[in-house]
């Protein structure tokens, strides 16, 4: 029986984290009902955070009044529960300041204030919580969170020692701080912020430039808040230095993620000594993931995007990085891919990485953000991914048969990740090919006869991977067998010989030594740049990769395995 956990980040717009993530489990069972399943839902710091760190737990919902990002009164949620370090309270910042909570014609940062986040922590110190857990995902707001700090009793004057107004607006005209008033239960506190963003506090990557538009900032708003947020950080970081108030001088404006939420993340750091995390860090530290993915065979992750962002701090990528740690084999899903997916199968953090849009029809695609196909579909998928069916081809060079060391051992490494083996056997072709490209036609036309005779009653399109792997003049065989009938095939080409490039495309990994009679490097070189094909050159090898040196050859052929079992793993 193996042990799976299953630790997938929320598609959006379709499931939640724990919802795709029974949907896996589901589609598991479907076809090995005796495997157990454990199920994490997971976040990086927005949406479902509390849910993920609060799995399993025994919580308790409180629900108050605070100040909305409009400065009307509304209600808002908070978790708390009791663990080893004490009462824990789990905040989502968008409860309080969010922006669904602002309708588009009135987004503005000029005015929209985080005071309520402040409201939420001030009553979970009244309720005994020292611990903080908080998600800043999803702001509203522009305000470097002086909103939150009023609320737990900081002031912030203008020039006539007047409070300031809540939003942007207000901070604009910060000319001072006061501490008098500050909570005193604030100093037993610990924070930590799940921030999923990396944005320093000001600058063109500030939070202002480039957040600010979405919160309804149009250029000039953008201007004089960065502005703003500039001179309050020369406040900000004087006091710090010269050791006046409360402020703690550990970061500065540009520390990563201090601009996260309008720069609330700033506040965090500078006013109440907080530690700015990845999101996905502290929910894998606090869920118990860890000590679960150490028992398990396989983790599976995934979101509703895979791409080229994926692998900078999101969810998927944590949970991959945290299996790898421990050896585990880790299988990734999604509801698609995007550019620069690629990057991710390459990255070794990911063994196999499939998405939904891959196994639906067009008119599926219609409604494949509707709840119920979602997870009809990710079940599908996972049905799919884990019975699937394999088969390696080996077709072998003039003399140099599946017994040879090149074919025998990849023939074993294809056995041992689940590959059905074909090998084809050639009949009698033609002697003497080298040098004589009459010959060497005509040796290839009868190979590829008999491949083609004992390949007909195969059902390609039944498998889910199809792998060949050839030598010599078998390359040429291979690549024409799969172009003649259309079979996407991936390819290992072993000392392919020059004539084989009439027939080799744009798939696959080639295998030379620079000593092999057979083929000219220089021809190799230019022939598989022209394609794009990775090419392994070894030095002084012949057309066997051999040298004549026993203990270097045997070197290279562990080097010649460990590349080809990486691209089948890539595979």
């Amino acid at each position: 029986m193996k042990k799976i956990v299953v630790a997938v980040d929320s598609f959006k717009g379709s499931m939640t984290s724990l919802e795709a993530g029974n949907a896996v489990r589901a589609g598991i069972h479907k076809i090995h009902s005796d495997w157990k399943v454990e199920v994490y839902p997971v976040a990086d710091g927005g949406e479902g955070t509390v849910e993920a760190l609060t799995y399993q737990k025994n919580v308790t919902e409180r629900t108050c009044m605070v100040t909305g990002p409009l400065g009307e009164r509304m209600e808002a949620s908070y978790i708390w529960y009791d663990g080893e370090s004490g009462q824990t309270a789990v905040i989502e910042m968008a409860a309080a300041a969010g922006l669904p909570l602002v309708p588009d014609e009135r987004r503005n940062p000029m005015h929209t204030t985080t005071y309520g986040v402040g409201e939420l922590i001030r009553d979970a110190i009244r309720q005994g919580c020292r611990r903080f857990i908080i998600g800043i995902g999803g702001s509203a707001t522009n305000d470097a969170g002086i909103g939150m700090l009023q609320a737990l009793g900081y002031h912030f004057y203008d020039q006539a020692g007047n409070e300031v107004a809540y939003g942007a607006e207000g901070l604009s005209k910060v000319a001072d701080i006061g501490f008098e008033n500050v909570m005193l239960q604030l100093s037993q506190c610990t924070f930590q912020i799940a921030c999923d963003v990396d944005n320093p506090l000001v600058g063109e990557i500030g939070c202002s430039v480039v957040y600010g538009p979405q919160k309804g900032a149009d250029a000039d708003m953008v201007d004089t808040m960065d502005a703003a947020m500039k001179r309050f950080a020369d406040l900000v970081e004087h006091i710090a230095m010269c050791d006046m108030g409360s402020i703690r001088p550990n970061g500065t404006r540009n520390t990563p993620g201090v601009g996260a939420a309008g720069g609330l993340g700033y506040a965090f750091l500078m006013f109440l000594n907080a530690g700015l995390r990845p999101g996905i860090d502290i929910v894998l530290e606090e869920s118990g993931l860890e000590q679960a993915i150490v028992k398990a065979d396989i983790v599976i992750t995934g979101e509703g995007r895979l791409d080229g962002q994926t692998l900078m701090g999101k969810t998927p990528a944590g949970v991959a990085q945290l299996a790898k740690k421990y050896g585990k084999q880790v299988i990734a899903v999604a509801g698609c891919f995007g550019e620069g997916v690629e990057q991710c199968r390459r990255s070794g953090q990911f063994d196999a990485c499939y998405a939904v849009n891959d196994i639906l029809t067009e008119q599926e695609k219609k409604h494949a953000m509707e709840k119920k196909f979602a997870v009809a579909n990710l079940q599908r998928l996972i049905t799919q991914c884990l019975d699937e069916k394999k088969v390696a081809v080996l077709f072998p060079g003039i003399g140099y048969h599946t017994d040879k060391p090149l074919l025998y051992y990849s023939k074993k490494l294809a056995r041992e990740r689940g590959y059905e083996i074909i090998e084809i056997k050639y009949g009698e072709l033609p002697s003497g090919v080298k040098g004589d490209p009459d010959k060497m036609i005509e040796a290839f036309r009868k190979a590829l006869q008999y491949a083609t005779e004992q390949l007909t009653a195969v059902e390609f399109n039944t498998y889910n991977e199809v792998l060949f792997i050839s030598k010599s003049v078998g390359t040429a065989v291979a690549a024409a067998y799969a172009k003649q009938y259309n079979i996407n095939a991936r390819q290992i080409y072993y000392t392919p010989v020059a004539e084989s490039f009439d027939a080799i495309g744009q798939e696959g990994i080639v295998f030379h030594g620079t000593a092999d009679p057979w083929a000219e490097t220089d021809k190799i070189q230019a022939e598989c740049e022209k394609r794009g094909l990775s090419l392994y050159l070894t030095k002084n090898a012949n057309h066997s990769m051999e040298t004549g040196n026993v203990e270097k050859d045997l070197e290279i052929m562990k080097d010649i395995m460990e590349k080809t079992a990486a691209y089948m793993d890539y595979l």
